[in-house]
């Protein structure tokens, strides 16, 4: 299991790392950082529902729509 030492970070890989795996969770969260801008290693809360948006696209194909966006909510709401 990955540790990241943002908590906000790891409590997004372990929302979506049940369903994508170690390895696509954390190409996840680095690409749709990058892709806002952000940092992966310094996520504040402000940057969440971006961030949320971004995985619900990127995780659409892999989980379905409803789970993507069940997952988004759950990042949301950190």
């Amino acid at each position: 299991m990955t540790a990241y030492e943002n908590i906000i970070t790891q409590k997004i890989y372990e929302i979506i790392a049940p369903y994508l795996g170690d390895l696509m969770a954390k190409g996840a969260i680095r690409s749709q950082c990058k892709k806002a801008g952000l940092d992966e290693t310094k996520i504040q809360r402000h940057d969440l529902p971006v961030i949320a948006q971004n995985l619900a696209k990127a995780m659409n194909l892999f989980v379905g729509a409803e789970n993507a966006q069940m997952l988004a909510n759950k990042i949301k709401a950190l």
